[in-house]
């Protein structure tokens, strides 16, 4: 089974760089059964498989243009697909679900840790 994990920092797909294009390139130059990327856009997923968005966190700007704090992917479709986990968690950082692999049931959880800086009326690392 090969996972792929990483955190693209919202790069945009819109950049005037050419690193969004090198993500993706690196992204799909992996061949994962299932790729969990997080602070990312979906355009930045291979051609082709199976794709979960967590919801909107309501605190990032990128959202607006379809980025997401959570995205999984998988060669084969999803089910039993849960974007809360807990009402406790804060929301729109939680994707988790069922996939085959190598003709196996799977559940993979993606979930993207607030940051130090990130406070809304908590302590830090209250989250």
């Amino acid at each position: 089974m090969r996972i792929l994990n990483w955190n693209t920092e919202f790069v945009s797909p819109r950049a005037r760089s050419d690193k969004f294009e090198l993500i993706r390139a690196t992204i799909s130059g992996c061949s994962a059964d299932v790729i969990c990327l997080t602070e990312a856009y979906p355009e930045a997923m291979p051609d082709g498989g199976y794709l979960i968005r967590s919801r909107e966190s309501g605190r990032v700007r990128a959202e607006a243009g379809g980025a997401r704090k959570v995205l999984l992917w998988s060669r084969n479709e999803w089910s039993d697909v849960d974007l809360i986990g807990s009402p406790a968690l804060p929301e729109g950082r939680f994707a988790s679900a069922h996939t085959l692999v190598n003709g196996l049931r799977w559940r993979f959880t993606g979930i993207c840790i607030p940051y130090f800086g990130y406070r809304i009326n908590r302590k830090f690392w209250g989250d």
